[in-house]
């Protein structure tokens, strides 16, 4: 799965128009605007700030039972 984002991010000319096919219906432009706002290379690797930013989510929403404890498998 990394390997396939990271291909994705290193040939968006290739990866957007692609995956227009499940964009229903959204625009080239906007798919573009879709990948800059939400693709970096946190998406490949969060790092030790993402994985306690994502730690203590799943803690203050587990306190209000609003998410489950957080699953031992989501920090690799």
């Amino acid at each position: 799965l990394r390997e396939s984002i990271r291909y994705g991010y290193t040939h968006q000319d290739e990866a957007i128009p692609y995956s227009l096919k499940w964009g229903r219906g959204i625009d080239s432009r906007l798919g573009e605007k879709f990948v800059k706002m939400y693709v970096s290379d946190l998406t490949v690797d969060m790092g030790e700030k993402g994985k306690q930013a994502l730690t203590e989510l799943f803690r203050l929403g587990s306190e209000k039972d609003l998410l489950p404890p957080m699953p031992e498998w989501a920090l690799y």
